[in-house]
């Protein structure tokens, strides 16, 4: 019953995921034109999807681990500076996909 509250690989897995968007916004951002930049976040969106479906195949994720995985990812774009509707799309994506 106990592992059931244990959320601690969730959480670190959230924030791997929020560093591993923010890495790719930061270095990619600064190449991009306006023409790429939808295409680029489709890009990235898709390596992200790979990386979530990878976890959860391995994770059996309840409702009480997608939530505090979905807290740590918000709160590590947040606290990296990112736009409050930015993240908010970022965090609704996720949600959906869990």
């Amino acid at each position: 019953m106990f592992a059931w509250f244990n959320a601690k690989e969730s959480k670190q897995f959230g924030v791997s995921l929020a560093e591993f968007y923010l890495e790719r916004v930061l270095v990619e951002g600064k190449s991009r034109t306006k023409k790429n930049v939808g295409m680029k976040q489709a890009e990235l969106l898709l390596k992200l999807q790979a990386q979530l479906r990878t976890f959860t195949t391995s994770h059996s994720l309840n409702v009480y681990k997608k939530a505090a995985l979905s807290n740590a990812f918000q709160w590590k774009l947040k606290d990296a500076g990112l736009e409050g509707e930015q993240v908010d799309q970022l965090v609704r994506w996720l949600t959906r996909q869990l």
